[in-house]
């Protein structure tokens, strides 16, 4: 499988509330709804003409070759189905999410506490960056952060 996972960034800043004006800190937003797709051939790290279908995350590309799109919860059925562990593997994307959002904050300070999965208060804050996380899995299912 690949895995497109989606993060809201809000940097750390002033920023209008319904409180008023109030400096905020870095906040990160993994939402549980994603994209996942087959992969169409075996992973390999050797240059490939045809890497797009090896794990292709990418919507809309248009062209018709794209491969089946599914979502979380089908991974996650697709994982039961195997008694295979999908919070074990959910925990490890977010480890890896929460490794290079600590470094992506534009002053190098850690986000603080857990990365958050809700969307409660998310109008409040200032504007937001939008990224997308994509990971393949392995034959084991361990998640490998591509970009």
């Amino acid at each position: 499988f690949s895995l497109r996972v989606y993060v809201i960034y809000f940097p750390e800043g002033a920023v209008l509330t319904p409180k008023g004006k109030q400096t905020l800190g870095s906040e990160v937003y993994v939402s549980t709804e994603g994209l996942v797709k087959f992969a169409s051939a075996l992973y390999s790290d050797e240059a490939s003409n045809d890497i797009d279908n090896q794990y292709m995350t990418n919507s809309g590309r248009g062209d018709g070759r794209s491969s089946k799109q599914e979502d979380f919860l089908y991974l996650r059925n697709q994982f039961n189905e195997n008694n295979v562990d999908y919070e074990e593997m959910w925990m490890n994307i977010r480890m890896s999410i929460q490794l290079v959002m600590n470094r992506y904050s534009s002053k190098q300070q850690s986000i603080d506490g857990d990365i958050i999965c809700t969307s409660d208060n998310v109008s409040y804050f200032g504007l937001p960056k939008i990224l997308g996380f994509d990971f393949i899995l392995d034959d084991k299912t361990n998640p490998w952060l591509l970009e």
